[in-house]
């Protein structure tokens, strides 16, 4: 029905047939007045509205359909409801009324925090994404006006229910069991790889010899994607142990769908290499031939390790050694910052901006490891070892982490740290010549 009017809409107003066009407005308008259906209410009035009668669009159309939203809500439809608001809300701003502008974006959001209170009380997982929806809404309304809607405490309200809204969503995560690897041969091999060598940096280059190959994950990672056309059509969202939403990969970004697919390699990869970093360093400790001096030696001979950071760099690594990896990822992820920074230093590379009143500020490593210069100091593999290991959301993103203070003593000691604490020892001892 509605693309028929739209036409005929339209062609009255191309050859100026007002007389027509005000007949088709009486009929939409007669309809419109006695329909009970909200679907079609809101088609009608579109339609009125594409007549571009101001009059009968505001005092017929509109407050019936505000009327209707109230129904709906009451009702639990609220995504009808929400539907017709925004239609609402976008008329009043075309008219320039502030006022209902600014409390229909106010109902918007306050329907979908009903939509949320409902599907919380059913225990429903969308529930914290509807919240969400009501938080970004309810953000919308400019601060002069939020007072009047008492907005400030409906966010401090809202921010708890998120939270309680996340336990849904955990609650009813599932866990997918691959089944285990059988890498006894690969462990034995790489225990008698790195056994009874003499000097200590030749045993730990041996013990660091592990590596990865970007390319390999790349191409591994576009014929997963290949496999499973289905589910690169939604939008996928990565949570924190507690939750939260710490990333989205959208159908629409082929980039991040792509390295989606190469971190989930690459976390395989390391999960099958923690497996002979462990048993090779039972190995090294039955040897009983390092120290902290040793350590310390290294990173003094390593052209890598700044200045006056020996012996920081020299307890990070020792005590990752001794297994005491919560006090070694403490250690070492500002000292990583630190090390990219003084390398990009030595290129000549800015490390750090002016502000308008010349306080100068530190780029984070995130900056750093995006600069265009950084592939002039590390190879593609290091590059993306540095970045899944230390800055990507949907890596282990360990230098955020750790500066927020989000680790617990089990995430602190996990296979991530383990493997970044190996991957600096393997970045410094083959730094040394």
């Amino acid at each position: 029905m509605n693309k028929y009017y739209e036409r005929a809409i339209y062609l009255c107003q191309q050859i100026n047939d007002n007389n027509r066009l005000d007949k088709i407005l009486s009929n939409l308008t007669d309809v419109f007045k006695n329909e009970n259906d909200s679907g079609l209410i809101l088609i009608l009035a579109e339609l009125i509205d594409k007549t571009k009668n101001k009059d009968v669009l505001q005092k017929i159309a509109m407050p019936r359909l505000y009327q209707e939203a109230i129904q709906l809500k009451n009702e639990n439809n609220f995504y009808l409801a929400i539907i017709i608001l925004t239609f609402l809300n976008n008329k009043y701003k075309q008219l320039h009324d502030r006022e209902n502008e600014i409390k229909s974006l106010f109902n918007i959001a306050e329907y979908h925090e009903y939509h949320g209170d409902f599907r919380y009380k059913n225990n429903d997982c969308s529930a914290y994404s509807i919240y969400e929806e009501a938080l970004q809404t309810y953000n919308k309304i400019p601060k002069k006006n939020r007072n009047d809607y008492d907005v400030d405490n409906k966010i401090h309200n809202l921010h708890a229910k998120l939270k309680e809204s996340n336990q849904i969503v955990l609650a009813n995560m599932c866990t997918i069991n691959i089944g285990p690897f059988d890498i006894t041969s690969s462990v034995q091999g790489f225990v008698q790889h790195i056994s009874n060598k003499t000097d200590p940096i030749e045993t730990l280059k041996y013990f660091t010899g592990l590596s990865i190959d970007y390319q390999d994950l790349v191409q591994n990672a576009v014929k997963v994607s290949d496999q499973f056309f289905f589910s690169n059509l939604f939008t996928k969202d990565y949570r924190s142990d507690d939750g939260h939403i710490i990333a989205k990969i959208s159908p629409d970004d082929p980039k991040n769908k792509l390295n989606e697919k190469i971190q989930e390699n690459y976390r395989l990869i390391i999960y099958t290499n923690i497996s002979l970093i462990n048993e090779g360093l039972n190995q090294l400790h039955k040897e009983d031939k390092f120290s902290k001096e040793i350590f310390e030696n290294i990173c003094h001979k390593s052209p890598i390790v700044p200045k006056n950071r020996e012996k920081i760099m020299a307890n990070a690594l020792w005590s990752g050694f001794q297994k005491d990896f919560i006090a070694a990822i403490y250690l070492l992820c500002p000292q990583v910052e630190n090390i990219i920074r003084d390398q990009l230093k030595k290129i000549k590379v800015r490390t750090s901006n002016l502000d308008k009143n010349n306080i100068e500020t530190y780029n984070s490593l995130n900056t750093l490891l995006k600069s265009p210069e950084i592939e002039k100091i590390l190879d593609v593999n290091l590059l993306f070892e540095f970045k899944s290991l230390f800055i990507d959301p949907i890596g282990f993103n360990l230098r955020n982490n750790t500066a927020h203070g989000l680790l617990d003593d089990n995430e602190a000691s996990s296979s991530a740290s383990i493997y970044a604490w190996w991957f600096i020892l393997k970045l410094i001892i083959h730094s040394i010549k």
